[in-house]
C-alpha cells in the first residue's frame, strides 16, 4: 500500500508504516486496520455495534478499498458491512495492523 498510494498509507497509519498481519475475531477489528476480505484489502474507517429494538445486535464496519483494484473488487465508495454479533464474535478474519515503532 505504501508504494501504491503513499498518501493513503500515511493517512491510515499516521506515519507508522510497520504493520503486522494477524488473524483475529471480527469483533476485534479496529479503525486503521486493513481488513482482507472478498478478495481485496479494505481500510477500516470505523467499527461499532448496533442494537435496534426488535432486531438482533449486529457488529458493523465502514470500509473502503485500499487501492483502485480493491475498490473495483467491491465498491468504489466507502461502504458498511454488518454481521450478527454472535457470529462476528466467532468469525476469524485476517487484518494488517499498524504497530508503533519502539524506541530501544
Amino acid at each position: 500500500m505504501t508504494h501504491a498510494d503513499p498518501a493513503a498509507a500515511e493517512e491510515l497509519t499516521g506515519g507508522r508504516t510497520r504493520r503486522i498481519t494477524m488473524e483475529i475475531p471480527r469483533t476485534l477489528v479496529t479503525k486503521g486496520d486493513i481488513l482482507r476480505a472478498f478478495g481485496a484489502c479494505h481500510a477500516v474507517l470505523d467499527t461499532g455495534v448496533t442494537s435496534d429494538p426488535g432486531q438482533d445486535t449486529a457488529w458493523w464496519a465502514q470500509l473502503e478499498g485500499v487501492t483502485v483494484l480493491d475498490k473495483r473488487a467491491t465498491y468504489r465508495e466507502p461502504w458498511t458491512m454488518s454481521l450478527d454479533l454472535g457470529k462476528a464474535m466467532w468469525d476469524i478474519v485476517t487484518v494488517d495492523r499498524a504497530i508503533p515503532d519502539i524506541a530501544v
